[in-house]
């Protein structure tokens, strides 16, 4: 079942469109790229266990029960598995995702982590913004600009060129901390900055409603096995017809789904507070219309309208999954949805939806774009009628 996970984990990288950079692929139960050797393209691999100690001159994608890096990425480096022991160069930004992570590497753009206990050493550096997400919080290190901690438990610590803000549970201020902007935190009680420890801008405390379950139920237990449990012959079927369904429409409504996903992505703010508003509104709508006698027979085709649009914004949130991925690996601004990568977006977001805590923050904010999106289009499209009409 494991292996199942990780060749769906990684199955849409296998179906990256012709038109990313060269690649090289590799699944196995071991993989290792020595210290003499060079990765002149992106590389991919879904292993038991990964270890970089050369170079990969491009982005680095790695999935694995245990991986450890001495070596250097010169692109962006993506890596998710049960224990990480990150050392080495990343000379763009980093995305980690694991149970145990002990991260000691020099990375030149924006550092992203997930995980259960997470220790970051007195060697990491970091040249942008930090975000931690996870459970038990270590913090060394120098990071040069903001940093943002969403934990059950923290430890801080190190040198910090911008901007903390926390949101936990325990906090602890270790002796040799460095901040050189604001420090915002919540928690359960207000802490006392060590004699030695600096915060030369506003310190601002409020009271933590941290809730525990959230992360528990993430991170109570190694994530991948939660996952992996949850894989299962119903899944898999709920999966093939997510997807057949999605390219049954995009074969009947190619053009109009090429825009409308085009547009959520590049407006992706804006259309997610739209699907938001309208996804609050309308059954409120409904209820008062229902209450009236004149109303009953209005609010009986919003419902209708309003159960039809649900529908296709849960197969649109793949879609514009889809397209963002496509964007990201293409680095076209104007990236259009393809075939390839519609089936990108679903597999990806039914892999999410397995994450407790963080596949319903995913499905809420990819479904509400959709529905944003759509209902903006729906609007466009029967006022331009109305004005051809008159």
């Amino acid at each position: 079942m494991k292996k199942l996970l990780i060749y769906l984990s990684l199955v849409a990288i296998v179906l990256v469109p012709g038109t990313v950079d060269a690649a090289e692929f590799f699944s196995g139960p071991r993989k290792v790229i020595d210290k003499e050797q060079t990765v002149s393209e992106n590389y991919y691999s879904a292993t038991q266990e990964f270890s970089l100690e050369g170079i990969v001159e491009g982005d680095l994608f790695t999935a694995a029960e245990s991986v450890e890096t001495t070596g250097t990425t010169t692109n962006d480096f993506f890596a998710a598995g049960a224990n990480l022991d990150i050392e080495g160069v990343v000379q763009d930004d980093m995305r980690i995702a694991g149970s145990q992570l002990e991260i000691s590497n020099t990375v030149e753009g924006e550092t992203i982590v997930f995980g259960s206990n997470i220790t970051l050493t007195n060697d990491f550096t970091t040249k942008d913004d930090l975000m931690v997400v996870g459970s038990m919080v270590d913090i060394n290190g120098k990071i040069d600009r903001d940093v943002r901690i969403y934990a059950q438990d923290v430890q801080l610590g190190g040198d910090i060129g911008g901007n903390v803000d926390i949101y936990t549970q325990s906090l602890n201020i270790k002796k040799d901390t460095n901040i050189a902007g604001d420090l915002n935190y919540s928690s359960a009680s207000e802490i006392q900055i060590p004699e030695g420890a600096q915060a030369q801008g506003n310190i601002e405390f409020s009271k933590s409603e941290f809730q525990e379950d959230s992360l528990s139920a993430l991170f109570s237990q190694n994530v991948f096995q939660r996952i992996a449990d949850s894989v299962n012959y119903s899944w898999l079927f709920a999966i093939l017809v997510n997807l057949i369904t999605s390219l049954i429409l995009f074969a009947l409504f190619k053009k109009n789904i090429k825009r409308m996903s085009a547009v959520a992505t590049n407006k992706f703010g804006r259309e997610s507070l739209r699907g938001l508003a309208i996804g609050i509104a309308a059954p409120i709508v409904i209820v008062i219309l229902f209450a009236t006698v004149l109303g009953a027979w209005l609010g009986v085709m919003i419902a209708a309208v309003y159960a039809l649009f649900m529908i296709l914004a849960k197969f649109g949130a793949g879609m514009v999954l889809g397209t963002l991925v496509g964007k990201i690996y293409t680095k076209k601004k104007r990236f259009k949805l393809t075939w390839n990568t519609l089936a990108i977006g679903v597999v990806l977001l039914a892999l999410l939806q397995l994450v407790p805590f963080v596949g319903s923050v995913f499905t809420l904010l990819f479904g509400s774009v959709a529905l944003g999106t759509l209902s903006h289009f729906a609007y466009k499209s029967m006022r331009n009628k109305s004005i051809k009409s008159k």
